[in-house]
């Protein structure tokens, strides 16, 4: 999800036992209104572990007047802004990872999607992008592990009787891989 819709989830957005979450509103600087697009609207499948996460949270979460399932103690909406400067960089900070702003879990997200070849539609609908392109092209990053299992799976799959390498960094045949 977008930080701005993070803010505006409510708690009747979340089907626990269906283990779904479903996104039709944003927080943008306090005020709430619709998603970015209508493609943004949308419903899409949570992980038992995270659902697990959620009960647990909500049995110490505070109602408030709007349902607002991240509220601060007036009962407003989160702003993205103070999520990211007041929540996730002391989070990220005790956890030794390197700032990088909520975004950049949507751009991980999709390339985790892309490793576990989820179908670039399923990639597009739960992040809520209008263009397979933006996708595709923007949000999927190539990991060089893929790149290395790709080039052996190759090899197998052209020249499948080939004796296997005995050593790393040898060719068959013995000659040094040139790097």
């Amino acid at each position: 999800m977008r930080a701005g819709e993070l803010c505006g989830l409510q708690v009747n957005d979340l089907d626990l036992r269906r283990r779904l979450v479903r996104v039709n509103r944003s927080v943008w600087r306090g005020r709430v209104q619709s998603t970015k697009s209508e493609h943004c609207d949308r419903c899409f499948a949570l992980s038992p572990l995270l659902c697990a996460h959620l009960m647990e949270f909500l049995k110490r979460w505070t109602p408030n007047e709007s349902g607002w399932l991240f509220a601060t103690r007036t009962g407003t909406p989160w702003d993205q802004s103070l999520v990211v400067k007041r929540k996730f960089y002391p989070l990220i900070d005790s956890l030794g990872i390197e700032r990088g702003g909520l975004h950049a879990f949507r751009h991980a997200n999709i390339t985790l999607m892309d490793r576990l070849g989820v179908p670039l539609k399923l990639r597009q609908q739960r992040v809520g992008h209008s263009e397979a392109s933006l996708t595709l092209d923007v949000y999927t990053h190539v990991v060089s592990e893929d790149d290395v299992r790709f080039a052996e799976r190759l090899g197998e799959i052209l020249r499948p009787n080939a004796p296997k390498l005995k050593e790393e960094g040898v060719a068959t045949g013995g000659q040094p891989l040139v790097h």
